[in-house]
């Protein structure tokens, strides 16, 4: 086998196997919240509206950028890439009606400040999922 063909499959896989993981949506154990619609989590995370669909308000969680979990869930919620999420979010950042997710370095983090705060919703990789927190959607390949 060439070393170029290994170095493709050493890149390529771990990119695969991101794919095939579900993405959980994750809210505090006290929120009265049961589901989120899939396009609930599009405006909540576009900047769009600032509630949950019963009116309470809501704090966007997302994680850090460097993380392959962002682009996963962004492509799976909006079919968009960070790219094209990052050039929307530009546009509309100056119009001041709009609220962006703040960020955390990772699953762990996120899981902390859903913990803390009831108005906050959160993503993490369904296998992180721990009794802490609540489900309220799943992002699946």
């Amino acid at each position: 086998m060439s070393m170029l063909l290994r170095l493709l499959i050493v890149l390529v896989l771990p990119m695969h196997c991101f794919a095939q993981q579900s993405i959980a949506v994750i809210v505090n154990k006290a929120n009265p919240v049961i589901h989120v619609s899939q396009r609930a989590l599009i405006d909540l995370y576009m900047g769009k509206y600032q509630a949950f669909d019963n009116g309470m308000p809501a704090q966007p969680i997302d994680i850090d950028s460097t993380m392959p979990l962002k682009e996963t869930f962004y492509m799976r919620l909006t079919g968009r890439d960070l790219s094209q999420i990052n050039a929307y979010r530009s546009r509309i950042k100056f119009s001041g009606k709009a609220s962006f997710p703040i960020a955390m370095p990772n699953s762990d983090a996120i899981i902390k400040a859903v913990q803390k705060d009831p108005l906050a919703i959160g993503y993490i990789w369904a296998e992180d999922v721990t009794d802490q927190v609540k489900v309220v959607f799943t992002l699946d390949k």
